[in-house]
């Protein structure tokens, strides 16, 4: 079999991609090989459903004990696990309560554990939450006893003075008064 060569571009044709994005396809060489755009020929690949996927990668043990995730961490200094999920990397326990079907899916809620083992996806230990219970559940157990915001939290309320949401609405939020969000 002869060399392929390289075609000027206005000897270029297109078809369609395989992955059945419907993108096109330089045909660039003489040989007319190319069937993928770059990165797509893995769409095909039977990867299993996302519940597939995500249930192999958890430790399950008995059903009232915590399920360590055992996939991917993010990396942040939690290490925290993560999964892809509908187009992004989302965070592993909220994609158990999605996988559940326990529970309806709220994009804004948290998932919250009432097992205090953050690595634990068992859905039995898991409810959404809002912001606000969560910063209120760290300070009952004693994971925040000191009342001083997380660097995240900092952001988070900077963002939304930004935006322009009142101080007392963005406090009530996280858990703080308006005089602590103010001196962030």
């Amino acid at each position: 079999m002869g060399k392929s060569h390289k075609l000027p571009e206005s000897e270029w044709t297109y078809v369609d991609c395989e992955c059945g994005c419907g993108e096109p396809v330089a045909q660039t060489r003489d040989d007319r090989k190319a069937r993928f755009k770059l990165g797509h020929q893995n769409r095909l690949k039977d990867w299993g459903t996302p519940s597939e996927r995500f249930w192999s990668k958890v430790d399950k043990r008995g059903e009232e004990e915590c399920w360590p995730w055992m996939g991917a961490n993010c990396g942040s200094a939690e290490k925290r696990g993560v999964f892809y999920f509908n187009g992004r990397n989302e965070k592993a326990p909220r994609v158990a309560l999605v996988l559940s079907g326990v529970v309806e899916y709220d994009e804004l809620a948290w998932a919250l554990h009432s097992c205090d083992n953050a690595n634990c996806v068992n859905p039995k230990h898991l409810r959404w939450g809002t912001r606000k219970e969560n910063h209120e559940d760290k300070m009952y157990r004693g994971r925040n006893s000191n009342g001083v915001p997380t660097p995240r939290e900092k952001t988070a309320v900077h963002r939304l003075l930004t935006d322009g949401v009142e101080p007392d609405i963005v406090a009530r939020a996280f858990g703080f008064s308006t005089q602590q969000i103010m001196e962030f």
